[in-house]
């Protein structure tokens, strides 16, 4: 599958809330996401812009390959993901097999989907704590992001195709 989104920063969150509901957006997801990647030992992956991702979004756990397709206004990603049952136990057979993890964070999340696109307001936690609140939005291509994201009140220029790295760059000191 192929996962088109961008980054909008520093948003009001109560403000787009309320446009998306008057629009009839439904929440889909309200808790906290647990994420860890994973390399090879000699860092091919990630050298690639690829990585192989585990996420606990409350009790939900989520195992998934992303691999970045090249792409100037959006981030487009292939992505494949499955569920799996424990999470530690996971990271565990992932080590064992020569993964190394590359990075790893938690994130609240409120999330809402209207006519197909998703709406993922992301405030990282601990480290990453610096990062101010933002908004992914996820869509089939970059017209429809566009066209949502217009509706909410944002520019062309304001919409990010940023993976963590860029938005970590960003604001780190």
């Amino acid at each position: 599958m192929e996962e088109v989104e961008v980054k909008i920063l520093e948003v009001d969150r109560p403000k787009c809330e309320k446009i998306l509901l008057d629009l009839g957006a439904e929440k889909i997801f309200e808790g906290t996401i647990k994420t860890v990647a994973f390399d090879n030992g000699n860092k091919t992956l990630t050298t690639d812009k690829q990585f192989i991702r585990l996420r606990k979004e409350n009790e939900k756990n989520v195992l998934g390959f992303k691999g970045r397709i090249k792409n100037k206004e959006a981030k487009v990603m292939e992505e494949i993901e499955t569920e799996v049952g424990d999470f530690d136990k996971t990271v565990q057979i992932l080590e064992r097999v020569g993964f190394t993890i590359w990075t790893q964070n938690t994130k609240d999340r409120i999330s809402y989907k209207l006519e197909g696109v998703r709406f993922d307001f992301d405030k990282y936690n601990e480290e990453y704590s610096y990062i101010p609140e933002f908004l992914e939005i996820e869509g089939e291509n970059i017209e429809v992001i566009r066209k949502y994201a217009k509706i909410l009140g944002f520019e062309d220029e304001e919409l990010k195709p940023w993976g963590f790295g860029k938005l970590n760059n960003k604001y780190k000191s």
